[in-house]
């Protein structure tokens, strides 16, 4: 059957079938959809799907299948309702596939993630948020269930990348009780945002310090508990252009702060008591940055970008003491591909020194850090489909002295409806 199908889509393939030359698989539904984006609705449905297979070290050499649907909805309030500056979104995330084969993470028993897409099974609410604009539009602010990540410690340039660190830096995800407002759990919050006329920004946000309930990875969970405090975060930056801009070169320069109000145990010191010591100071900061250094021509995305991150977080709380990620990614790189990206680039994640200690306590080797290398290449195939095969290989997956570096071999599928 699978063959049949194969022949099928090649088929209409070669016949040059409309459905193929449309930007979503779905199309225009007749001219619905343009008519209500000019009314100020746009709709989007994606779905990605990841096969990885570790093929050699690891905990055991076996595949995993994840893929999840994200459904949104953007409302402009003024085209809806004569609201000028107003915008509602709403965010409806489902996963499946973490469980199967026993989970990509338990395979190649890394921590850093080889899929930024593996998350429990579970549909949820993901973000449902109220944005107003304001001092023509340089000025906003947000509120409501909020993921951090869409607009705190993005790199646009690493957004080709699969594994989780190449997202938001492992020393700000590992943090919190249910880690920050990210994939998969998000929690409200207010955000603040101002840009200048020169391009620099400064962005902050204040959030429920425990997403959703840490007991229950199913379905959305508002909940405000004794003792959650709150998560504040701040991001300064100069950004010009985007990575579709063809005006100019694109570039970003940021650095970013976080800081939980709650307590957290320390990883190792104990007071009179036995009971650990109780720390107030759980927090971090990051700098990163990203720029085109080649273009092919004048008013052409294509060419080479490059980008780096270095992150550090309080390793007396939290494993991950620092981080340094780097890559670049060249668009274009082919004749006739000029959509098609191909990059290369390196996680390094480092365990604090309390961590480590109290490993060997309890008598499990590990080593300092977890280094991760990704090739991969995203193609084009057609506007609403992309396929991205990718590699990493794994060095002291889990920083665990007892596995074997990892290489872990995939593909990625996304589907825009």
């Amino acid at each position: 059957m699978e063959k049949i199908c194969l022949l099928i889509f090649l088929g209409l393939v070669w016949l040059g079938s409309p459905v193929f030359a449309q930007d979503y698989l779905s199309g225009d539904w007749g001219g619905t959809r343009s008519r209500w984006g000019g009314a100020g609705v746009e709709l989007g449905a994606i779905y990605t799907a990841d096969y990885f297979s570790v093929v050699s070290g690891g905990v055991r050499q076996e595949g995993a299948l994840l893929a999840n649907l994200d459904l949104t909805a953007s409302f402009d309030g003024d085209k809806l309702f004569k609201w000028p500056g107003a915008s509602f979104f709403l965010y409806i995330l489902a996963d499946h596939g973490h469980h199967q084969n026993g989970g990509l993470g338990q395979q190649a028993g890394d921590f850093q993630g080889v899929s930024n897409i593996e998350a429990p099974n579970a549909i949820k609410i993901y973000e449902a948020w109220y944005e107003q604009k304001f001092a023509n539009d340089a000025a906003s602010f947000r509120f409501g269930l909020y993921d951090l990540n869409s607009e705190f410690d993005v790199i646009e340039t690493a957004g080709l990348f699969i594994n989780s660190s190449f997202g938001i830096g492992p020393d700000y995800s590992q943090s919190g009780q249910n880690g920050p407002s990210i994939f998969p759990t998000t929690s409200v919050a207010l955000r603040l945002a101002y840009q200048t006329a020169k391009n620099y920004y400064l962005q902050l946000a204040v959030l429920d310090g425990v997403p959703g309930d840490p007991n229950n990875d199913q379905g959305t969970h508002i909940q405000f508990n004794a003792g959650d405090g709150l998560l504040t975060s701040a991001e300064y930056g100069y950004q010009q252009g985007g990575t579709d801009d063809v005006a100019s070169p694109y570039g970003k320069l940021a650095v970013g702060v976080w800081h939980y109000t709650a307590s957290f145990d320390d990883l190792l010191d104990t007071n009179a008591s036995g009971n650990p010591v109780k720390r107030h100071n759980n927090q971090g900061a990051y700098v990163l940055g990203e720029f085109q250094v080649y273009r092919e021509h004048a008013n052409s995305p294509q060419g080479l970008a490059v980008f780096a991150r270095y992150g550090v977080a309080n390793q007396n709380i939290n494993r991950i003491s620092h981080y340094l990620g780097a890559g670049l990614v060249y668009t274009g790189l082919f004749a006739g591909r000029d959509k098609d990206q191909l990059g290369l680039a390196v996680a390094i994640a480092y365990n604090g020194d309390k961590y480590i200690q109290k490993q060997w306590n309890s008598g499990t080797a590990v080593d300092a850090s977890e280094t991760t290398v990704e090739l991969s290449y995203r193609s084009t195939v057609l506007p609403w489909l992309t396929l991205q095969p990718d590699i990493q290989w794994i060095k002291n997956p889990g920083t665990n002295q007892t596995l074997r570096d990892a290489t872990v071999i995939g593909l990625r599928g996304k589907v825009v409806f």
